[in-house]
């Protein structure tokens, strides 16, 4: 059984506004893609990617050069330009196998859709409602960033169309980000794909595949895009609660591994409020030990005081002239 989310950063994203709690209210703003900087964690980060747009770059910048080449060899002779054009054939050929290649050295390519399971008879009504992102893989996702990633939410509602409005919303520190975008289905129900994908630079197709769901515990989605002549592919386990069963997670980590994805492919992000709760009890298993050095100290002092004021009364009754009937205080 089988589900996802969608994004918006490393250009082609969908709407995004930050509310951050204040004094005042809330306070609203448009996002801006900074590179460098996590990007949404459906797809990875974007240091990942901006490394694959580095490789690619590289390789137009190879043909460049060759066409530069081409013109400087119309002035040598013969022998000189036979050898230029033996370079110039090699450079071409490196350039040529990387560009048709698209990728970085060791990208898992993007699964065929038609080796990816479609949940069938899928029930657009029953699907609809807010979805926990649980689990998470991907050709862009690396588990050594799994602390990064904080638990999640996606919300489908159903519009009259047939199409969902779908909202994501994730935690960032203080403030809150939401992705808003339009999912369109296709002629296979339970198949969509990105409404108005014109308005997002440099994303040529984009897939949404319901795989396997209950509709009322999880659903494992599949998501494919084509940006900038990549292909990235990624699948999300969602469920109607924070906490699945180890099966589910099992079942959703051998699916991961049925499209060529490995264990370093594979995160389950962290509840916020399991996250919140952990750094409460640091922090009062802190305060704790705090005290028990003060308690220790106070419960010393008190000993001191009780001794004293034994003291104290002992000289009182012996200037008085009295016997003591009882020495303790």
């Amino acid at each position: 059984m089988w589900a996802a989310g969608v994004s918006r950063r490393f250009g082609e994203g969908p709407l995004t506004t930050h509310f951050s709690p204040s004094p005042v209210g809330l306070g609203l703003s448009r996002s801006s893609w900074k590179p460098r900087m996590t990007a949404h964690p459906d797809w990875g980060t974007t240091d990942h990617i901006q490394s694959q747009m580095e490789h690619r770059d590289s390789a137009q910048g190879a043909l460049v050069t060759a066409r530069a080449a081409v013109q400087r060899t119309r002035l040598l002779g013969p022998a000189t330009m036979a050898l230029s054009l033996l370079w110039l054939g090699l450079t071409l050929l490196g350039a040529l196998q990387t560009q048709a290649q698209g990728t970085i050295p060791n990208w898992i390519p993007a699964p065929p859709l038609s080796k990816v399971p479609l949940q069938p008879n899928f029930q657009a009504d029953q699907f609809q409602g807010k979805w926990y992102v649980v689990g998470l893989a991907g050709n862009a996702v690396k588990k050594e960033e799994q602390g990064r990633f904080k638990m999640y939410t996606t919300t489908y509602e159903l519009k009259e169309d047939g199409s969902y409005n779908v909202v994501s919303t994730l935690l960032r520190g203080q403030l809150c980000d939401n992705w808003i975008r339009t999912f369109v289905p296709s002629l296979q129900p339970g198949q969509f794909k990105l409404g108005d994908i014109k308005k997002y630079s440099g994303l040529q197709s984009y897939v949404v595949r319901v795989v396997s769901t209950n509709y009322s515990q999880f659903a494992i989605v599949f998501f494919k895009k084509v940006s900038n002549n990549q292909e990235y592919f990624k699948t999300t386990l969602y469920g109607r609660t924070k906490v699945l069963s180890p099966e589910l997670k099992e079942n959703f980590v051998r699916f991961a591994k049925s499209l060529g994805l490995s264990d370093d492919n594979i995160i389950f992000p962290v509840a916020i409020e399991y996250a919140a709760i952990n750094s409460m009890l640091d922090q009062i298993n802190s305060c704790l030990d705090h005290l028990e050095e003060k308690n220790d100290h106070l419960h010393a002092r008190l000993q001191e005081l009780l001794e004293s004021n034994r003291q104290t009364r002992l000289e009182f009754q012996q200037q008085l002239g009295e016997a003591p009937s009882d020495a303790s205080p």
